[in-house]
């Protein structure tokens, strides 16, 4: 096995630990932000999946604080992301509603 290889795996190792060890936490923070348990669980995992491109380059605490910090990120931009919608369709709704009357 070469070194490379090595460390390659003693980082995916740490990748699984923290995925165990701040899953919950990461995702309450996203539901917090994004008010579905749901759409947390699924913004934690889009953020681990883009961990793997960055994981060999960071330790422990760093890989710690990357995750919170994308996780926040990504809840934030799919909050404003979804309140745009919202006045978009509200917006269509009431010209609709405008021209039928």
């Amino acid at each position: 096995m070469t070194l490379r290889h090595e460390r390659d795996l003693q980082a995916l190792d740490t990748l699984r630990a923290v995925y165990v060890s701040d899953r919950r936490y990461l995702a309450s923070v996203a539901a917090r932000v994004l008010g579905s348990h749901s759409d947390a669980e699924d913004l934690v995992q889009a953020a681990f999946l883009r961990s793997l491109e960055v994981y060999a380059e960071l330790t422990r605490p760093q890989l710690r604080v990357w995750l919170r910090t994308v996780v926040r990120r990504l809840a934030l931009d799919v909050a404003r992301s979804t309140a745009r919608w919202r006045r978009i369709e509200a917006s269509l709704a009431a010209t609709t509603v405008g021209r039928l009357c």
